[in-house]
């Protein structure tokens, strides 16, 4: 039951930032020609990526949401919402790839990222997919501070990013993916 009742604090715009990101991974999986299993796995995991925001203040959150930029203990109170996601789960027994994958959507191959500062191979592959559709999606959805940007433009800076801070085979793959749905142009 804490489950179900938990999920009335996530707000449409942060259910429907999920589905999309959901997509996008599953789209991902399926171009890195994934077994059936594990593309069910890594979309399921992308569904309840951020469900650590349902745990959290709502009151906090939704002051924090009207804002562009954020004070060092407002960025620390969101870089909670990984840990608490998986912290969500810890009456049940899912497996080690979902807890991995919410945990780690944060991370950044060059170990900027949050919670632990993990570098490279050191982040589970279900946390750098998640973690690059988790990306382009806030990147290509409005927000309160700013309008959303087009694919391209939004391709534009996660190919940018992705030099440094992110897997460039799985880049890759959401590239292939927008251009095989025809969401980008070849």
């Amino acid at each position: 039951m804490k489950h179900v009742d938990k999920l009335k604090n996530i707000k449409p715009a942060r259910r429907e930032h999920s589905n999309n990101v959901a997509r996008y991974v599953r789209g991902m999986a399926m171009v890195l020609n994934m077994p059936n299993e594990t593309q069910e796995l890594l979309y399921k995991t992308a569904l309840v990526h951020d469900i650590g925001y349902a745990v959290l203040d709502k009151k906090t959150l939704d002051t924090i949401a009207e804002k562009k930029d954020l004070t060092e203990k407002e960025e620390i109170f969101i870089q909670t919402h990984p840990k608490k996601g998986v912290d969500y789960f810890d009456d049940l027994d899912i497996p080690k790839e979902m807890k991995q994958g919410i945990l780690y959507h944060h991370e950044r191959n060059d170990g900027t990222g949050y919670p632990e500062g993990l570098q490279g191979n050191e982040i589970p592959v279900f946390a750098k997919i998640i973690g690059i559709a988790d990306i382009f999606d806030a990147l290509t959805t409005s927000r309160v501070f700013r309008e959303k940007m087009s694919f391209d433009a939004a391709l534009l800076i996660i190919r940018d990013l992705g030099r440094k801070k992110l897997d460039d085979q799985y880049l890759q793959a959401l590239i292939e993916y927008l251009k095989r749905s025809g969401q980008i142009k070849r």
